[in-house]
């Protein structure tokens, strides 16, 4: 008969019969009285009396603390099998003794403990048949609750799984597999080949029976392929146990083998992945230990102290913040530094092989990477940087730092140009390929500009800059504190400046020396040499700026700034454009060829380079020149200038505007860039002032120039050209497009450059040279020959290129007509041969020189003439390199 209960507390009796009685829920009495009954006392504290006959008292999850009264050993049982127990070895440990000799069988689930008191019962005496146990054989999954669990897997092969809470899971017969979850698990394998799996964040399990070369431990779930790997996993709990210990999310994970030596422990004892496939295995925030396995991995560690471990492939490490252990194993693996990495540990570099990545760092200069790695005392590299006050350090193991080279990292390669921003704390830099703008703000930085055209803001500190390769600018408004500052160049480090336009008060910097220099209150200088930095720009205040041994330029900026080059061809540079000042610039005659320019200026300037006493360049600006033999050369703005040299050989370039120019002594140069608009300029000389010299060599556009015109003439069209008189300026030189130079009665030089250009010395003992081009040397006057044309030098004449170009209306006796070819030519092979000629243009090929042979062979009456020579005496003229023009 069925007899049921309620959820309240009930008093159930049975009959004479077989009865099953249910208490449900309720602290429940159940009396069987006759018969072969079966009492499930349910939930609540129930009181169980079986009375006659063979009774089945049943024990289940959730049944909280029953009492069997009557229980009568060989004849009644107790039910286990909704447990799933089928061993009598696991069932003995969930039998205890109360303390009153009462047999107490416990068990638990989700966290709730069952138990069944057989009253008057020794536990030593319950036996197997006592039972009645589980004899399904079935795989099945046996789950257990995020609370403390007891699973039980039975006869079949089943896999348990305890999730979270401090479980017991029985295997039992059966090859089982065991997941123990979260929690401090303990794992009874039992008979059959069971497989205990060990995953992150399943704290601390035990394995009380595991059989060596029958049970396996799973480590798939890690990752974990490589038994050299594991074995840095495994020690001795100190009591010959085997501990194998991993950690994730700062939760430390072991399982703990029960009476197994770890020394003995192998690969064959484990399940290792055997998936090759690449993957990005991430840590957390806390402590972690990663695993790379086959394939070519990355690692990121991210915070906390993590160990990664590479195994096979071409593994790649990005530890993140924290101290980090680095385990590369087998394969090219790549080993990423970056900032606030606090102190890594690379255990096992190969140098040819695994690489160093500072790409994220910026670095790109090998010279720059040698200051960063050092000895650590024990014969392991170190590369060291910071960032915001954190020190960040990779540790090579076993890799003598010398013995590095750059091939042993992954350097910077993209070239673009950025902004590279400190902190207010101490932070190192890197520029980079890219011309960079590299600020430290405040704190002790070190900024490394590496390639390309870098700017240095070191800010408040004491910094250390590094300029590199390149034209580097190094800022500083030093109108508060800055500290000192120390800036590292070399010789071939490009051409480089101080710069303080963005200061107001005074500074006063020596580019020459080498010892700490008071810049002003706020800042002090030290220069790693004293010929390794060529420029400085002063600010608005009353600034000194002296130079160095090299070609220095030096721009005062506003306030009455002193500036004195010393050696070298010095520039002294200014834009008159707003007040600037009196300015006075010292120089030596033994000062190197120096310049005052004022280029970027577009105001008229009026600058006399043979002054000593204050004079007015404009509104904005007074110079005061130390002597007056000095300063060689002058630039002018865009604006209607005038520029005066001194006695020494002057260069004098106007720029736009209508400028006027006068070299005075000396073997004066007018330089023009005819390119674009320069205006209308006036070039004063005279003809006891000097070889002087009209210089076109920077343009690229055709220019027709004429050394014996005194009007205006249009150069081209940017540039129009007076010249003071016919007769004072000697040579000119052209640019690369295809010009027309003519000389005046002087003896002139002129340099055609680059281009098909025309040469025409007119009077005078010339010298020409074309250039690259097809060139044309032009022979005309505007009368028949006479020998003040002069004997003119070709200085090389490139036969079937260039052209001698002769005009009829000078060479009369020529018997060709104007356009045809020069027929009436010979060639002879030394001069005493020419009169002899029939030819009227006859060319000597022992000496290069070109006769007019006015009346042809009649001797005796002075008509041969030499009117030119070429420089190239070893060439054959043909009547093909002559052209006739009227």
């Amino acid at each position: 008969m069925a007899i049921q209960g309620t959820n309240n507390n009930d008093n159930l009796v049975g009959t004479s019969g077989n009865d099953t009685i249910q208490g449900l829920n309720g602290n429940d009495t159940l009396s069987g009285l006759g018969g072969n009954d079966r009492l499930e006392g349910g939930r609540g504290n129930d009181t169980l009396y079986g009375g006659a006959g063979n009774d089945v008292f049943d024990l289940a999850y959730n049944q909280d603390n029953d009492v069997v009264m009557d229980f009568v050993r060989g004849q009644d049982k107790i039910d286990v099998r909704s447990l799933n127990i089928g061993d009598w070895t696991n069932l003995q440990k969930l039998i205890t003794n109360d303390g009153q000799n009462n047999a107490l069988i416990t068990t638990f689930f989700n966290g709730d403990i069952s138990q069944l008191k057989l009253n008057g019962i020794n536990p030593n005496l319950l036996q197997a048949s006592d039972f009645l146990l589980n004899i399904v054989n079935q795989a099945q999954t046996v789950d257990g609750t995020n609370f403390a669990d007891q699973l039980f897997g039975g006869l079949g092969n089943d896999t348990l799984r305890g999730f979270r809470g401090d479980d017991v899971l029985f295997g039992e017969q059966g090859d089982d597999r065991f997941e123990g979850g979260s929690g401090d698990d303990t794992l009874y394998g039992g008979t059959g080949n069971d497989v205990f799996n060990f995953a992150y964040s399943q704290d601390r399990d035990v394995v009380t029976d595991f059989v060596r070369g029958q049970d396996k431990i799973d480590l798939r779930s890690l990752n974990i392929n490589d038994w050299t790997t594991l074995q840095l996993l495994i020690s001795n709990d100190g009591q010959d146990n085997a501990l194998i210990t991993t950690f994730f999310n700062g939760d430390i994970s072991q399982l703990k083998l029960n009476g197994i030596n770890p020394n003995l422990l192998q690969a064959s004892d484990l399940l290792l992945n055997t998936v090759n496939q690449a993957q990005t295995v991430d840590g957390t925030n806390f402590a972690d230990q990663l695993f790379g396995g086959l394939g070519n991995d990355t690692l990121r560690g991210f915070r906390g102290d993590d160990v990664l471990f590479g195994e096979q492939g071409d593994d790649r490490f990005e530890g993140g913040s924290g101290d980090d252990t680095l385990y590369g194993g087998t394969g090219n693996d790549v080993f990423n530094f970056a900032y606030s990495q606090d102190r890594d540990v690379v255990t096992d570099f190969v140098r040819g092989q695994d690489k160093i990545d500072l790409r994220s760092l910026n670095i790109n200069d090998w010279t720059t990477l040698q200051l960063l790695i050092s000895n650590d005392g024990q014969d392991n590299a170190l590369i060291t940087t910071f960032f915001n006050g954190d020190i960040s350090q990779l540790k090579l193991n076993g890799i003598n730092p010398n013995l590095l080279q750059a091939s042993d990292f992954l350097l910077n390669t993209v070239n673009q140009a950025q902004t590279v921003d400190g902190t207010n704390f101490a932070d190192q830099l890197f520029g980079g390929l890219g011309n960079d703008t590299l600020r430290g703000f405040r704190g002790n930085d070190v900024l490394f500009g590496e390639q390309g055209d870098d700017r240095f803001e070191g800010g408040s500190g004491d910094d250390t800059l590094y300029g590199g390769a390149g034209n580097d600018t190094y800022s500083f408004i030093a109108d508060s504190a800055l500290g000192t500052d120390t800036i590292t160049e070399t010789s071939t480090g490009g051409t480089d400046t101080i710069n303080f336009s963005g200061t107001t008060v005074a500074v006063n910097l020596n580019l020459g020396l080498t010892t700490s220099q008071t810049v002003n209150s706020n800042l002090k200088l030290i220069l790693s040499a004293n010929n390794v930095i060529e420029n400085a720009t002063g600010g608005t205040g009353n600034d000194t700026l002296t130079g160095n041994t090299l070609n220095n330029t030096l721009i005062g900026g506003g306030g009455n700034d002193q500036l004195q080059g010393l050696t070298g061809n010095d520039t002294y540079s200014f834009i008159a454009d707003s007040a600037l000042g009196t300015d006075t610039i010292t120089e030596t005659s033994t000062g190197g060829t120096d310049t005052i320019n004022f280029s970027g200026t577009t105001v008229a300037v009026n600058l006399n380079l043979g002054l000593t006493t204050s004079q007015t360049v404009n509104s904005n600006l007074k110079l005061i020149l130390s002597a007056n033999n000095v300063i060689e050369n002058a630039t002018g703005g865009t604006g209607n200038d005038t520029l005066t040299g001194n006695t020494l050989n002057n260069t004098l370039i106007g720029g736009g505007g209508n400028d006027q120019l006068q070299g005075l002594t000396g073997n004066d140069t007018y330089s023009f860039i005819a390119d674009s608009a320069l205006g209308t300029d006036t070039i004063t000389e005279t003809s006891t002032g000097g070889t002087d010299t009209i210089n076109f060599s920077g343009t690229t556009v055709a220019v027709n120039l004429n050394l014996g015109l005194t009007t205006s003439q249009t150069v081209n069209s940017n540039l129009k050209l007076i010249l003071s008189a016919n007769n004072a300026i000697e040579n000119a030189t052209g640019g690369t497009g295809n010009d027309i130079l003519t000389g005046n009665t002087l003896n002139n030089t002129l340099i055609g450059g680059d281009g098909n250009d025309t040469l025409g010395g007119g009077n005078g003992n010339d010298t020409l040279t074309g250039g690259v081009g097809n060139d044309k040397y032009l022979f005309q006057s505007n009368a028949v020959f006479n020998t003040s044309l002069g004997v003119d030098y070709i200085t090389e004449f490139q036969a079937g290129q260039d052209q001698i170009v002769l005009s009829k209306t000078t060479f009369n006796a020529i018997t060709n007509s104007a356009g045809q070819a020069l027929t009436d030519f010979a060639v002879v092979t030394g001069n005493q041969f020419v009169n002899a000629s029939n030819a009227r243009i006859v060319f000597s090929q022992s000496s290069g020189s070109l006769f007019y042979n006015q009346d042809g062979n009649v001797l005796g009456t002075g008509t041969v003439f030499e009117f030119a020579r070429l420089g190239n005496s070893d060439i054959t003229l043909s009547s093909s390199n002559f052209s006739l023009i009227a």
